[in-house]
């Protein structure tokens, strides 16, 4: 293995990625270019008619700077620079987390527009601004639901921007990174105020230390101060056991990603020598399938094989020549559960026949009980009409007749198939249920000249219904 650095491998893996980086700054201006030659009456729904656009990245810039300043007011302004920035980082080849840093962009220019919208109450000439470009909100649709609506009506202004600020410092320092922070301005201090002292340890590094010194016109003799020496000196090792401290752990890195290389190597060769084995097994078999089965030498004609003993697979000869039992019998009916009483509730047919009758005169129809049927679930009473009386007089009195009746349903059958009489079937006040056994010890089972016969339970008339399935 090579011995290369973490920063070296990711430069490696992101080789092409910085061209999209450098391809990526000059496209960050074009919102840039759009906000600063933003023209309000432009736009269709601002004014009517809209003036000739003038923006030199058309109507698509025009239709960005409107949508980014509804969204998020003058906020708006840090998408450019976020751009700006996103393109050198990957120009550089820096680590960049997208969504981390996306995630915190967005809080970023979330509260931003917070602290504009708060702001344009205490700022004359923003609330100016805001009136010449034409939006409704110096924060934005976000400003206005987050500042105004939320945090300004629980709290005051001060409170809200003090939340606001916060909110904003912490997502500016979880998107740059701490380490970051902390090193630039360490950089700064280091340039600004030990440059000078570098210079002089540098010089007094040298082999005509003295001279260069006085060359460098410091004037200062390096160890006429020897706190500034000392503490020039405390930097330096610092430095260098922050350089030790970074190459080990570099080390510790390079050591992690060699032991998960060799792990995943050796689970791939066990891999292909399992495979390897289940191939030859598979092919020991087949060879074994394919090759002819050997030749069995025959067996002494002097001594014939005895015969083989019965087993279970192999019924003996007596077992064979048993005699015919003749055709298969039927199990008897007795096996069935017994059949039981008919515990029908037909209620008095008498008065509800008379009372049928009083109620078609009623209503101008003569009828005459001809018989009744009392069926297990229903009792059927035939009624003969008078002549010249139409069926139809009779089934349009039908809810007339259930609720004269006190019956749940009622069924007119006008007229009955086969005769002159029209039936009305009433529901019995408690049904009886229908067995097995009753109808296949009936008649009409046992005289049913049928291949396949099927048995469906009982009529209306109390009358078996068995059919032929064929």
């Amino acid at each position: 293995m090579t011995d290369t650095t973490p920063e070296q491998e990711h430069a490696e893996k992101t080789d092409g990625r910085h061209i999209l980086g450098w391809l990526l700054i000059p496209l960050s201006l074009f919102p840039l270019a759009a906000l600063m030659n933003y023209d309000p009456g432009a736009i269709a729904a601002l004014e009517t008619p809209p003036r000739v656009c003038t923006n030199p990245i058309g109507p698509l810039g025009e239709y960005f700077a409107y949508y980014g300043y509804a969204l998020f007011g003058f906020a708006v302004w840090i998408v450019p620079v976020l751009c700006i920035v996103s393109g050198v980082r990957v120009a550089l080849r820096r680590r960049t987390a997208v969504r981390r840093n996306l995630l915190w962009s967005l809080l970023g220019i979330t509260f931003t527009a917070c602290l504009i919208q708060v702001a344009e109450n205490h700022l004359d000439g923003l609330r100016a601004l805001r009136q010449g470009l034409r939006i409704v909100d110096a924060g934005g649709a976000v400003g206005y639901l987050v500042m105004t609506r939320l945090l300004c009506r629980l709290l005051s202004d001060v409170g809200a921007s003090v939340i606001a600020g916060l909110g904003l410092a912490v997502s500016v320092v979880a998107g740059i990174g701490p380490r970051n922070i902390a090193a630039f301005f360490t950089g700064i201090y280091r340039w600004a105020l030990l440059g000078r002292y570098y210079r002089m340890a540098d010089a007094a590094s040298a082999p005509n230390g003295t001279d260069a010194a006085a060359a460098d016109g410091s004037g200062i003799d390096p160890e006429a101060d020897a706190a500034q020496a000392r503490y020039l000196a405390a930097l330096r090792a610092r430095d260098e056991a922050k350089a030790q401290r970074e190459a080990e752990k570099n080390r510790i890195r390079e050591e992690k990603l060699a032991a998960k290389e060799a792990a995943r190597l050796e689970k791939e060769a066990e891999r292909e020598r399992i495979r390897a084995a289940r191939e030859a097994a598979r092919a020991e078999r087949a060879a074994e399938l394919a090759a002819p089965a050997p030749e069995r030498a025959p067996a002494p004609a002097a001594r014939p094989p005895a015969p083989p003993a019965p087993t279970a697979a192999e019924p003996a000869a007596e077992e064979e020549s048993a005699p015919d039992k003749g055709p298969y019998v039927l199990p008897p009916a007795s096996l069935l559960a017994p059949l039981k009483a008919s515990t029908a509730d037909h209620s008095d047919i008498g008065t509800t026949s008379q009372r049928l009758i009083d109620t078609l005169k009623l209503f101008g129809v003569d009828a005459t009980m001809s018989y009744t049927v009392e069926g297990p679930v229903v009792t059927k009473y035939a009624l003969m009409l008078a002549p010249g009386t139409r069926y139809s007089a009779v089934t349009n009195l039908q809810d007339n007749l259930k609720g004269a009746l006190h019956a749940k349903s009622l069924r007119i059958e006008a007229p009955i198939p086969g005769e002159e009489a029209i039936g009305i079937e009433v529901p019995n006040l408690k049904p009886v249920g229908i067995t097995f056994r009753e109808i296949f010890e009936s008649d009409a089972w046992k005289n049913a000249h049928a291949e396949l016969p099927l048995l469906f339970g009982k009529r209306a008339d109390g009358k078996e219904l068995v059919a032929d399935l064929a």
